[in-house]
């Protein structure tokens, strides 16, 4: 892109727009576009996170002020905070209206922790009653092999 020869010329520092910096008879022969004004068409008049206006031109040629919702998250595993597939994407309220089943995922802990979290949890309470269970039959092999011991060492101190 090939800058004006009358930039230098003027002296004219680049962050000025270049409008303002062009001599009197070409600047008069480019007239400046005018913006049409838009107004918020709702009660707040305020750029919050909850006032997301969009800008779309009506079949009649007018620009008008469209209200956005605002983009849902979605349910997310409350262990490792991933998303939690298979149930749709809503704002909070919009879950109310559908029904339970939508809400949540057909296994344990459906709709508060994902597949991979869960297999884990399950595979952990397995391994850990598993565990338990191995502890019980070695404490009872231990006591077995006690009660075993002590009557054959009392039986040899009565004899002597």
């Amino acid at each position: 892109w090939l800058k004006p020869f009358w930039l230098k010329r003027l002296g004219a520092p680049q962050s000025r727009p270049l409008r303002a910096s062009l001599p009197g008879h070409l600047a008069a022969a480019r007239p400046a576009a005018m913006v049409e004004r838009l107004t918020y068409r709702r009660k707040n008049r305020y750029n919050t996170k909850s006032n997301i206006q969009k800008i779309v031109k009506t079949p009649g040629g007018r620009l008008v002020f469209h209200h956005q919702k605002k983009r849902a998250k979605g349910p997310h595993c409350g262990d490792c905070g991933g998303k939690i597939i298979g149930v749709p994407v809503k704002r909070p309220i919009e879950y109310k209206r559908i029904p339970r089943r939508d809400r949540r995922v057909n296994r344990a802990y459906g709709g508060s922790r994902c597949a991979k979290c869960t297999r884990m949890r399950v595979m952990r309470a397995f391994l850990i009653e598993e565990q338990k269970c191995v502890k019980q039959v070695l404490a009872e092999k231990l006591s077995q092999a006690k009660e075993k011991e002590a009557p054959s060492r009392k039986g040899r101190k009565s004899k002597a």
